[in-house]
């Protein structure tokens, strides 16, 4: 069968597209409204990631539990490159950005023992299976015959991503959005209007 026209081809194109779609709307927050060139964005998605990864299918821990722990420790990652390398001239915190995020790649491909190197950590929680269940069970009842399983992360992910664009859409036109465009545009003319500079990028970074 072609590759471009197996079903199960385009249900995992369009599960790393959603995952890809949260990532660039997490870079937006950063590059686009705020001008912060963090080219170590990924650092913090890599955190996040393994963090879950390894709560749930390692730790059995349930997924209430997982999500805020995560979302915690991919913000505790953006803190930890933002607080010290802010101040620095934007250049400057561009590069450390990258140096960050290579320390972040090398821990996480060489801790075989814990993240399973360049195999990661493999396998669904008990929570996800039942989820799974339900989405595919409601698939088939619409009328989708023996609906591929990579469906559910497909509208899971994307139901997911869509959420995300409607509150940054939010957040971008309210006071701190404007602020952070004024900080984009021109940082001194921000700070000698009284803006807490520093304050906003550390919170669009942890975004």
């Amino acid at each position: 069968m072609n590759v471009l026209t197996d079903l199960a081809f385009w249900m995992i194109v369009l599960s790393f597209a959603g995952v890809y779609a949260i990532f660039t709307l997490g870079l937006q927050i950063e590059a686009g409204t705020s001008g912060l060139p963090n080219f170590g964005h990924v650092a913090s998605m890599a955190i996040g990631a393994y963090t879950m990864a390894l709560l749930t299918v390692g730790g059995g821990l349930p997924l209430l539990v997982a999500i805020p722990a995560a979302i915690g420790a991919a913000i505790v990652g953006a803190l930890l490159i933002s607080l010290p390398t802010l101040r620095l001239r934007r250049i400057y915190f561009a590069m450390a950005a990258i140096a960050f995020a290579q320390i972040v790649q090398s821990v996480l491909t060489n801790e075989d023992e814990i993240t399973g190197g360049t195999r990661g950590v493999l396998g669904y929680d008990a929570v996800w299976q039942a989820i799974q269940s339900w989405i595919l069970e409601a698939l088939s009842s619409l009328g989708w015959k023996d609906p591929d399983p990579k469906a559910a992360i497909v509208i899971v992910t994307w139901a997911i991503a869509i959420a995300i664009a409607l509150v940054l859409r939010r957040l971008v036109r309210s006071p701190w959005g404007r602020t952070m465009r004024a900080i984009r545009e021109d940082v001194d003319a921000a700070r000698a209007m009284g803006k807490p500079v520093l304050r906003h990028m550390v919170t669009a970074m942890s975004i």
